[in-house]
């Protein structure tokens, strides 16, 4: 996988994934080598952190501040990205929803 439309490897992972690719076409008829074609995996991002924290952290963030205590730096993230939000049980089951459409759509 050389870029899924979300992340492009690190050159020295592309690099081994070049130096592993050369090596096995090498060998012939002993392997077969293919480009594969991730699917859509900006959708699937996009899903995933609509899922995440369905009140909008509300909960945690009331744990958080009874225990004046400060969310570590990946829970802030989530916090602050745009989506994640405080969602309606029906705007939870459309998202949720998408779960459940074919992997060629997601």
């Amino acid at each position: 996988m050389w870029n899924d439309g979300v992340v492009t490897p690190h050159p020295p992972v592309r690099r081994a994934l070049e130096e592993v690719s050369c090596a096995l076409r090498a060998h012939g008829d002993d392997f077969e080598v293919v480009q594969w074609t991730p699917l859509n995996h900006a959708k699937a991002y996009d899903i995933t952190m609509g899922l995440y924290f369905e009140d909008g952290g509300r909960a945690i963030k009331k744990v958080l501040e009874d225990g004046d205590e400060t969310p570590v730096p990946l829970t802030q993230w989530l916090f602050d990205n745009e989506l994640v939000k405080d969602r309606s049980k029906e705007e939870v089951w459309a998202v949720s929803s998408t779960l459940n459409s074919s992997p060629s759509e997601t």
